[in-house]
């Protein structure tokens, strides 16, 4: 979706941003406040001044004024320079010697994600009420997953096209984030319909078995579970490898370095102190620290990095996308890192927002969501007015949780039959329902979300409709009742664990030529393919598609396929492999673009 990675490295500043040459001194009257880091933005604040320098400045008047520096606001004498904090901003915008405080009305019902109001978007950043009138730009207001957003009528809006989702043929049609999607169950070797216990059409798969699967070991009809091999240690990837029942081994797991990249004007001044940072890294792990059974993961700051990039202060759906590319975020350094933007503010849809993340290869829940491979490294990108979990939930993201109310209903159910009599047949569906419902978790209770759903002060869930019966949990951090949420369940807790190691692996392979591979015995990283690029073969992020689906290009396919010059998604054969060569079930064809052999 968002092309190849530019690999070539740029400078950056690891260091905070560059200071004025002129000295600044304290009036003996004031104290410069300790809390603060000594240089604050561009502007350095002496803390060794000494009486005799404080009886030569007595001539300047304190107080004369008030200045933003690190996104707050310092009084400044009459001769120019900083003396002491005046006034902390938090999470409000520091703009023009004073902070942008919120309304003394308070924003009412309206959440940090918006609501909308016929066509008028209605949410709070930085605890102020805003609202946005769409149909000012001939746009409409649509609630989405993420919130509500403007957007232009289109055609395919989901309110012109009936009950949704149903099928048309092998065409299952959903709608997500007010457009209608169209799942092409065909291409993926499934039928669309409505099975028996659910009430609404999915894609899917149905196998058929001559009998009933055995009984007498852990295998039924949808397979045996996976067996490790002797010996096999578990590795910290919420995975169960040596098959004893203990994931991970109760191992703390190595902390994830955050990487805060800080975005300044042209002059250095930006919106954040370190001391805001390393505030946000207490939060982001006390909500890692309430995994329950010894689930738990740290995270820690490996630097704070200042980037002068004054068209970033202002980022909207094309400048994240821009930035998720850009060599100065996802290549700063060769160790792993997690790149966490702090920015002033964030749009999407015309609409502000507190924080955007891409997703572990378009997952979330342990389903794709995604049908393009996003870059391998990604980002995360965070507005000043945000909420104090903003940061950990956004992580969530990054590591491959989905909303709680999150609503996808396009992955494949597979099926299995077999006869029982001579009419009868037995039914196993291989996913849990609650695997395939909400956000693809099963101990986070159903969510209908916003604006289904509102909560009080007391963190109780309202959920006023007849057809939400629904008890969300306020607290689960990947939650919108923002005010309440602060912790993580067990499942989620064990993709995290996933999801990190995951983005280790990426993060390895992020550009193809740290990641050159052969394709016919490929070692990539856990879903990454091996496959053609302009530099040859190297690994990439894996497609939706796998072996025998349709393709259009080489990002559509995954699971070890590529795109066949027949248009479809084929397995190479192993080294050797002739045409014509018989090779398992399949034979063995040169494709004349590839220049290997695939299992035709």
């Amino acid at each position: 979706m968002w092309g190849s990675l530019v690999v070539s490295l740029l400078s950056y500043q690891r260091n905070a941003p560059p200071t004025s040459n002129s000295a600044v001194r304290s009036h003996p009257a004031e104290r410069v406040d300790e809390r603060i880091p000594v240089r604050v933005g561009s502007i350095p604040v002496r803390t060794d001044v000494d009486a005799g320098e404080a009886l030569e400045t007595r001539s300047c008047e304190p107080r004369a004024d008030r200045q933003c520096a690190a996104g707050d606001v310092y009084w400044v004498d009459s001769c120019g320079e900083v003396s002491q904090l005046a006034e902390e901003c938090g999470q409000a915008l520091c703009r023009a010697g004073a902070c942008e405080r919120a309304d003394p009305g308070g924003c009412g019902p309206w959440p940090l994600e918006g609501l909308c109001d016929g066509d008028v978007v209605r949410g709070c950043v930085g605890s102020k009420p805003y609202a946005r009138d769409c149909a000012l730009s001939g746009k409409r207001c649509v609630t989405t997953g993420e919130g509500a957003r403007c957007r232009r009528p289109s055609p395919e809006d989901c309110e012109l096209h009936g009950k949704l989702p149903r099928c048309e043929g092998d065409d299952l049609l959903t709608c997500i984030d007010g457009l209608i999607a169209v799942t092409d169950c065909g291409a993926r070797g499934a039928l669309c319909g409505e099975l028996p216990g659910r009430t609404t059409p999915s894609c899917h798969v149905i196998e058929r078995r001559a009998s009933a699967p055995a009984e007498d070991d852990d295998c039924d009809a949808c397979g045996c579970p996976p067996v490790a091999a002797p010996g096999t240690p578990d590795t910290c990837d919420g995975r169960d490898q040596d098959r004893d029942g203990r994931v991970d081994e109760d191992e703390r797991c190595e902390p994830i370095p955050i990487l805060a990249m800080v975005i300044t004007d042209g002059s250095g001044r930006s919106s954040y102190a370190r001391a805001d940072i390393e505030r946000e890294i207490e939060r982001i792990n006390r909500v890692l620290g309430t995994a329950p059974q010894g689930l738990a993961l740290t995270a820690t700051l490996a630097d704070v990095v200042y980037l002068a990039r004054p068209d970033w202060l202002r980022l909207d759906d094309t400048g994240f996308l821009d930035l998720v590319r850009d060599p100065e975020v996802i290549a700063a350094r060769d160790a792993f890192y997690v790149p966490v933007v702090f920015t002033d503010t964030l749009e999407s849809g015309d609409t502000p927002k507190a924080g955007v993340s891409t997703l572990p290869n378009g997952h979330c829940g342990g389903r794709r969501v995604h049908h393009a491979p996003e870059p391998p490294s990604g980002a995360i990108a965070v507005a000043k007015g945000r909420a104090a979990t903003t940061v950990a939930h956004e992580l969530g993201h990054y590591f491959g949780l989905c909303h709680t109310h999150f609503a996808y209903d396009r992955a494949v159910v597979r099926v299995v039959r077999w006869p029982l009599g001579s009419d009868e047949v037995a039914q196993l569906q291989c996913d849990r329902p609650c695997m395939l419902d909400g956000d693809g978790i099963c101990d986070t209770p159903p969510d209908p979300g916003p604006p289904a759903c509102g909560y009080d002060d007391a963190c109780r869930v309202l959920c006023p409709s007849p057809a939400s019966p629904a008890a969300p949990d306020a607290f689960n951090v990947m939650s919108y009742y923002t005010q309440c949420r602060r912790e993580l369940t067990t499942q989620q807790a064990l993709i995290l664990r996933r999801g990190v190691s995951l983005r280790r692996g990426f993060f390895a392979c992020r550009s193809p030529a740290l990641c050159p591979c052969d394709p016919h015995a490929p070692a990539c990283p856990d879903q990454m393919t091996c496959r053609p690029t302009s530099m040859g073969f190297a690994c990439g992020l894996d497609g939706p598609r796998r072996a025998g689906d349709v393709c259009a290009q080489q990002l559509d396919c995954g699971a070890g396929a590529v795109c066949a010059s027949d248009g479809h998604c084929r397995l190479p054969c192993g080294v050797g492999a002739a045409d014509g060569t018989p090779q398992g079930s399949c034979r063995c064809t040169r494709d004349p673009h590839l220049g290997i052999a695939v299992c035709a």
